[in-house]
């Protein structure tokens, strides 16, 4: 059967629906027959009030019968009922309109009846049978059609006996002999012995996952009819995937409340149309050993071995069980004896051996050595260099590298007010402090003459418009002083080191306000001379939020910071339409980062960061995104390219994504799980929504979000994170990771999370 566009609200459910019927002889009955099920719950309580003139009615009316078909949602279901109100006089919905302005003589439903089905929109009931006897719930299902004439009735609360449900239904068909007859239900042990009696045409199932919907389809529910509605976080991740990855004939979308429902980017998300791209990644299940992949000697306490083999059958390693992953690869971690360790590895009737030595270390009495110093020499104060790496780190901590204040650019120049020993890499190095009290390594400068440093000093200060209403500070200035800035609690702080202003920027108390300014970030702001350095200072006190900023030093003696103002998100089916999101695939080329399960023949990390950029792309691009990717095929690439991308597209947001690994000499099946990173403060709570969005929707562990100063993330441009989305080295978890359902859900996942992230 071909299948449809589908769609999915708050609460949702899959439905493999055939079109049931046709009510015999009832000419007015409206049902539809081969066509999938696209639904929407109206709770016309919620939509219709009392008051409403026959005017607004009508509006509203027309209102929902416009959306249903733009949306193409081909069956309504309508609450009858709440409990015994008003089943007494079997009036239902039109009891709470008995007062209504409009209402008083008239028949809500039938007059709603008539416009939605010449829309083609069918009509089902939905009865709470909660303190409802069986008697009751027949009369009322016996009322509702004949008054109505609808396509079919929906039970929910329903508690007594399988046999009077059995009842009900045959009463129902004495007099119809097609009829929509649906049950929701969270007993799915019931649902089945329900089977027996053929009391059931389709069922609503709670809380009940796409993994759970196909294992009932292919067994007690072969031939039946499933709603799947969920309530967990990952039910979009869900649909979607059984959209896309199973015969799923039709979908129910619930709580339409008016015309402003925001259903559309789900109608999107849902739309088939588009095949996804498969990436077929397999691993070669014979069996193998690959790490230890011949015989080793190790100082280590132990090793992990792994390999693959047949998935259907158990590996055993020194007569011990194997983890194994559904693809067939295997592992487990082996305590060593000192000296050699024999390790038997065996399938059935395959069988390998490894010698494994481990080697113990002696004392041979002898001292160590003075520690060296490297090649860098003590600077002394007033001395003038300069940075030579496209980035070099400000650290407030010259013995941590991870104590960093910012980064600045190639070929900025400071004075060194002292110089500082630490150590790195086992050897004595330099630091040098800068007049802002930070410090740079030494081997990330050169030295440079008096005669070839300019004195920076600030003379001018505008603003300029920059591209797609954003904005650009632009300082006039001399020389090319280091910069360095923070973002915090709504105010940005821009540093210019051994940089003097203009006295006309200064009064008596040290400070000049610049108020007035016309452009969207603020409205004031000042500068100040600190010391030896110039202090700029914004206050993001406006309705539009600062979402990044970029010092660019130009030609003509001017610094420009860029200033860009947050995206926003829009209603309908493209809600992030407007908004830029980069895409980093980990690795690449030459650099595989994390080999397969110790190298066996199956997808390395830096294929499975490959197809998941790819898949992350197809998501976001169907929710309106504008999608760049920083490799879109095997292409290697260094990080500080990676980063020049970021500095020269200006995204939006920026998203790296890789797979965890660890070395051989642990226990790697203890560790799995998803987990991020971030550099920035406003990047950190990103962070923490990437992490909920794709554990939920693997279910795989949730590790959490953390700081890291991983070199691609150092940019204030954009909100930035490095995702961590498994360990490739587990052989449980790395079978999850390279198929094409398991690489869409966290794809999927992603995109939910950037959705998330961007303003209303």
């Amino acid at each position: 059967m071909k299948r449809k566009i589908v769609f999915i609200t708050v609460i949702t459910a899959v439905i493999a629906v055939y079109s049931l019927l046709s009510l015999t002889g009832a000419g007015r009955q409206f049902i539809l027959k081969e066509e999938d099920m696209v639904a929407a719950t109206a709770d016309l309580v919620n939509i219709f009030s009392p008051e409403d003139s026959e005017d607004v009615f009508k509006v509203k009316v027309s209102e929902m019968t416009e959306y249903f078909q733009e949306n193409g949602i081909n069956t309504v279901i309508i609450p009858y009922n709440r409990g015994r109100e008003a089943v007494d006089e079997t009036e239902g919905f039109e009891n709470v309109f008995s007062d209504s302005v409009y209402a008083e003589n008239t028949e809500i439903l039938s007059e709603l009846k008539k416009p939605l089905e010449n829309a083609g929109v069918q009509i089902i009931m939905e009865i709470d049978c909660t303190q409802l006897s069986g008697e009751e719930i027949t009369r009322v299902i016996e009322e509702i059609n004949r008054k109505y004439h609808f396509a079919g009735v929906l039970l929910s609360g329903y508690s007594y006996s399988n046999e009077t449900l059995q009842t009900i239904k045959m009463n129902i068909k004495k007099r119809m002999h097609s009829y929509h007859f649906g049950l929701r239900t969270d007993d799915i042990e019931n649902a089945k012995l329900l089977q027996n009696y053929g009391a059931v045409d389709f069922y609503v199932f709670e809380n009940t996952g796409d993994a759970e919907y196909k294992k009932l389809k292919n067994n007690e529910f072969a031939s039946a009819k499933i709603l799947l509605s969920h309530k967990s976080e990952s039910f979009v991740n869900d649909l979607f995937i059984l959209s896309n990855f199973s015969d799923v004939d039709g979908l129910i979308i619930t709580d339409y409340t008016g015309p402003d429902t925001d259903l559309g980017f789900y109608h999107s998300m849902m739309d088939i149309s588009e095949p996804l791209t498969r990436f077929n990644m397999s691993v070669d299940s014979t069996f193998a050993v690959s790490y230890p992949s011949k015989d080793i000697s190790t100082y280590y306490s132990g090793i992990y071995v792994a390999g693959t083999a047949n998935p259907y059958e158990p590996v055993y390693i020194n007569g011990l069980s194997a983890q194994q992953g559904r693809d067939g690869s295997f592992g487990l971690y082996i305590e060593l004896d000192e000296g050699e360790n024999t390790i038997q590895i065996e399938q059935g009737g395959n069988y390998a051996e490894r010698t494994v030595t481990r080697k113990v270390y002696k004392n041979t009495g002898s001292t160590s050595s003075k520690m060296q110093w490297d090649d860098t020499e003590r600077a002394y104060r007033g001395q003038v260099v300069q940075t030579v790496n496209p980035l070099t780190s400000v650290l407030s901590d010259p013995d941590n590298d991870g104590a960093i204040i910012d980064g600045v650019q190639q070929g900025v120049q400071f004075v060194v007010e002292k110089s500082v020993k630490t150590v790195r890499d086992g050897k004595y190095t330099w630091a040098y402090q800068l007049s802002n009290g930070g410090y740079v390594l030494a081997e990330k400068v050169e030295w440079i003459e008096d005669e070839d440093y300019t004195e920076a000093e600030i003379d001018g200060i505008s603003l300029e418009p920059a591209d797609g209403g954003n904005e650009y500070l632009v300082f006039s200035l001399t020389g090319k002083p280091a910069i360095v800035s923070s973002y915090k609690d709504n105010q940005v702080i821009f540093t210019f080191i051994d940089t003097l202003l203009n006295e006309k920027y200064v009064e008596e108390a040290g400070e000049f306000f610049i108020t007035g300014t016309e452009g969207w970030f603020t409205t004031e702001c000042y500068v100040k001379q600190d010391g030896k350095n110039t202090v700029f200072v914004l206050e993001n006190n406006t309705e539009n939020e600062l979402w990044g900023y970029n010092t660019e030093y130009g030609e003509d003696d001017t610094v420009k910071i860029y200033l860009k103002k947050a995206p926003q998100k829009q209603k309908g089916a493209k809600p992030l339409e407007g908004v830029c999101v980069m895409l980093d695939a980990g690795h690449g080329g030459k650099d595989p980062g994390a080999l397969a399960m110790g190298g066996i023949a199956g997808p390395d990390e830096k294929d499975i960061n490959l197809a998941l950029s790819l898949a992350t792309k197809h998501c976001l691009e169907k929710l309106g995104a504008t999608v760049c990717l920083t490799r879109s095929d095997d292409t290697y690439l260094t990080l500080e390219e990676r980063r020049s991308m970021v500095t020269d597209i200006k995204p939006d947001l920026f998203i790296s994504q890789h797979h965890n690994s660890l070395d051989y000499t642990v226990d790697i099946s203890r560790s799995s799980g998803v987990e991020s990173y971030y550099f920035t403060d406003n990047s950190a709570h990103i962070a923490g929504i990437m992490t909920d969005k794709i554990s939920a929707s693997t279910n795989r562990i949730n590790r959490g979000y953390a700081y890291g100063y991983f070199y691609v993330l150092r940019t204030d441009i954009a909100p930035s994170v490095l995702n961590e989305y498994g360990f490739v080295v587990n052989p449980q978890e790395y079978a999850e990771l390279y198929g094409d359902e398991d690489i869409y859900r966290a794809a999927f996942a992603t995109a939910m999370a950037v959705l998330d992230v961007i303003p209303e």
